[in-house]
């Protein structure tokens, strides 16, 4: 057995408070304690930035004619055109040259996948 007042660190943990100690942060009294909440922090941070990181791929923001987004989202059973930039929405709608439908930014969410991706099916695009 160790005598903790002879010997207060193991070797391994000798070259931990060593390499706190080297980097100036210190360690104090229990390096690998210190070492182990200190991954545990990082970790969990990792993990928070991860999900928020996550969370921006699943996003995306688009453009749509104004009398599309009050009128023809939730009830058009043809669907709505949405555009990733104001040119390719002016492109395509006249009511927009006109001035009469304005145009609406969007932020589409992905939640889940309904039903699985064929990348075999033949008639894909």
């Amino acid at each position: 057995m160790r005598d903790i007042d002879k010997d207060p660190y193991s070797k391994d943990e000798a070259r931990v408070a060593k390499f706190f100690f080297d980097l100036g942060i210190g360690g104090g009294d229990d390096p690998i304690g210190f070492l182990i909440a200190s991954h545990q922090a990082l970790a969990a941070e990792w993990r928070a930035l991860s999900y928020a990181a996550r969370e921006m791929e699943l996003r995306h923001r688009c453009f749509m004619d104004g009398i599309d987004w009050q009128h023809h989202l939730e009830a058009d059973s043809k669907g709505t055109k949405l555009f990733p930039d104001i040119g390719s929405l002016k492109e395509e709608s006249p009511c927009i040259d006109e001035g009469g439908c304005g145009i609406v930014e969007v932020e589409v969410r992905l939640i889940r996948w309904v039903e699985p991706q064929d990348l075999k099916y033949e008639k894909a695009p």
